[in-house]
């Protein structure tokens, strides 16, 4: 989402909070949790990444 509307993750994260708190949407229905797990170096790391549905774009897009 920070690539798509041009500002950083962080921007991004601060509008998501303020959608979930203000109960626009829900986060449990607009979110899924995945692991990924990549190489970085010698080590094989595993994060926790969010996806976000399409409901939750276009929330963020309009609070930008």
């Amino acid at each position: 989402m920070a690539d798509l509307f041009g500002k950083d993750s962080d921007t991004i994260g601060l509008h998501l909070r303020n959608i979930y708190q203000s109960g626009e949407l829900k986060k449990s229905a607009t979110t899924e949790e995945s692991s990924v797990v990549r190489r970085e170096g010698g080590l094989q790391v595993s994060r926790k990444i969010n996806f976000y549905n399409l409901d939750a774009v276009i929330s963020v897009g309009v609070q930008g």
